[in-house]
């Protein structure tokens, strides 16, 4: 049957007491407990007339215990029940493994992968009202919790192991990962015949990226509820496998997952997340049309807007753009050859130093000789020894070496000089691997040289605050 309050409403009678205890403080037998954690594992197990939930449930201790919820198939689990949810359970009974293998699907007498990190689990299901599981809201209350059991292993280290280091070696290692790109659930036929579903979560750290392969109905459609380049997962007891050439993480039955904790690490990545993927609000500009001007943060004077009206763009948008303009032909005899935006971009680093001490921040070319200045007063005192005519020397194009978005990478962009100004000047506060708002034009688009995006040459004109 499963216990009585199997849906989203249920909540414990009155005249019931509980203790609240956590996992390395339950004892076997009959107690009424309620344990309150975050669901770390779920698998569904589904039968003629019940539907096991096995749930992992980690407490404030760090613990997991094994919780199996059983409900009639007539009607669903509670929609809450999902990786990351933070849940009360209640129960009357504890018990303990029986400790006997079980046989795999190739008839090989295996033990049963676990995700408790006790011999103990609760069982929820004697067909009583007075056990069961409630929502409660999340305890994040901005204070950073440490990682107390194991340590913290890089994505890039992790998948320098080999299989065997991985299951002996490391199990009490923990990754740190946040989620890049959602892939599709499919439906993959065993060999026994049995139908599950797959699915293949990118992650990323700062390290390296790869894919963390789900399996089973309930753990996929978990993970298709993360955000991508926001939500962060801390992965314990985490697997490696090889899928062609390609190194995976892999989940399986005794590995935890725990979404968004509330630890400094984890909070960390989310925020480097967030700004790899421009999840960060930053303030924007509106043009409303052609023709009008808009003043840019830290450039002088005002920037004549030309060109088509579309504000924002990626640079695989500046790209098509720019073929779209070539084909049409009639926009070009309009005119419309001018292409103006805004660019939503990361810079991961400027080379203002290392110029600066090579002395060739500001570079200029004159009589065929390249002339190099380290700041604006060797820079308006450079004479050319073939002419004797003043040099006009501009910011070094090494100064940014690369620009890039979720869509495209610009390597060496063009910069104005006011535009160089502004970014050096906001750099001292903003630093590396920051998230930029810029102003772009491409014109002369049906010449052939200076060819930055594909056609055309894109200089960036304006940098906002």
């Amino acid at each position: 049957m499963g216990f009585d309050g199997h849906g989203d409403d249920w909540r414990p009678p009155s005249e019931q007491k509980y203790k609240e205890t956590l996992v390395p403080n339950l004892k076997l037998g009959k107690h009424n407990v309620v344990v309150t954690g975050r669901i770390v594992s779920i698998s569904v197990f589904p039968s003629k007339s019940t539907l096991l939930v096995l749930l992992g449930v980690e407490d404030a201790s760090h613990h997991i215990i094994e919780v199996k919820a059983y409900f009639p198939t007539t009607a669903p689990p509670p929609t809450f029940l999902h990786l990351g949810a933070r849940v009360r359970v209640y129960s009357t009974f504890t018990a303990a493994f029986d400790g006997k293998k079980r046989e795999n699907e190739k008839g090989e007498k295996m033990e049963r992968k676990t995700v408790s990190t006790v011999p103990l689990f609760l069982s929820l299901g004697s067909g009583s009202s007075t056990t069961g599981i409630v929502s409660v809201d999340t305890n994040d209350d901005g204070k950073s919790e440490s990682i107390t059991r194991g340590g913290i292993l890089s994505l890039k280290e992790f998948l320098s192991l080999r299989e065997e280091e991985v299951e002996c070696d490391m199990r009490d290692l923990k990754l740190v990962v946040a989620v890049k790109k959602l892939g599709f659930v499919r439906s993959i036929t065993t060999k026994q015949g049995r139908e599950i579903q797959t699915l293949a979560v990118e992650v990323f750290d700062e390290s390296a990226s790869c894919d963390l392969v789900f399996w089973g109905d309930a753990m996929c459609m978990s993970a298709t509820k993360f955000t991508p380049y926001s939500t962060v997962l801390v992965i314990d007891r985490a697997h490696k496998s090889t899928y062609g050439t390609k190194k995976q993480v892999v989940v399986r039955g005794d590995t935890a997952i725990d979404v968004d904790p509330p630890i400094e690490c984890a909070r960390w990545l989310k925020s480097f997340a967030q700004n790899l993927g421009g999840l960060v609000k930053k303030r924007e500009v509106e043009i409303r049309d052609e023709g009008k001007k808009v003043k840019v943060p830290w450039i002088d004077g005002e920037i004549e807007w030309k060109g088509r009206a579309k504000v924002l763009y990626t640079l695989a948008q500046v790209e098509e753009a720019l073929r779209e303009m070539h084909r049409n032909v009639e926009a070009q005899e309009e005119g419309g050859n001018v292409l103006m935006g805004f660019l939503n971009v990361i810079i991961p680093r400027i080379e203002y130093r290392e110029l600066e001490e090579q002395g060739k921040v500001f570079r200029g070319e004159c009589c065929e000789r390249i002339y190099t200045a380290a700041n604006s007063q060797q820079r308006r005192q450079q004479i050319c020894k073939t002419c004797n005519k003043p040099i006009p020397l501009s910011y070094n194009p090494a100064l940014v070496p690369t620009l890039l978005d979720e869509a495209a990478t610009l390597q060496r962009p063009r910069f104005t000089d006011g535009a160089y100004e502004a970014l050096i000047k906001i750099w001292q506060e903003k630093g590396a691997w920051e998230r930029w708002s810029l102003v772009f034009v491409v014109d002369e688009v049906g010449e052939e040289e200076d060819v930055e995006v594909g056609m055309g040459r894109i200089v960036i004109c304006g940098v906002c605050e």
